[in-house]
């Protein structure tokens, strides 16, 4: 599909390029990296509150696993668990980091 036909939202042609805004979420994830964050999939799901970063999002928020048991009725997105944000919003945070106490 070309870039043309793809200007649903009335991009600036000057913004459509892949690559470099891929770079530059590159090297912020990894910048983080570097500031201890470590990948979500490394996260403990013992129920422990943590910090989280999501994409699209500029806040760090506190957030913790919350796991689904037979009894529950979870939402069709959601397999075993999820992360919930204040509790009450669900998540999908790309890094984390331990509350510092």
């Amino acid at each position: 599909m070309s870039n043309e036909s793809n200007n649903t939202y009335g991009i600036d042609p000057r913004y459509r390029d892949d690559p470099a805004p891929l770079m530059r979420l590159f090297v912020a994830f990894f910048d983080l990296k570097c500031a201890g964050w470590r990948e979500i999939m490394y996260a403990p799901k013992d129920g422990r509150e943590i910090e989280v970063i999501e994409c699209g999002s500029t806040g760090i928020h506190r957030a913790q696993w919350h796991a689904f048991d037979k009894q529950e009725d979870p939402p069709d997105w959601v397999s075993d668990g999820c992360f919930f944000i204040d509790g009450n919003w669900p998540s999908h945070p790309i890094l984390f980091r331990e509350i510092a106490e």
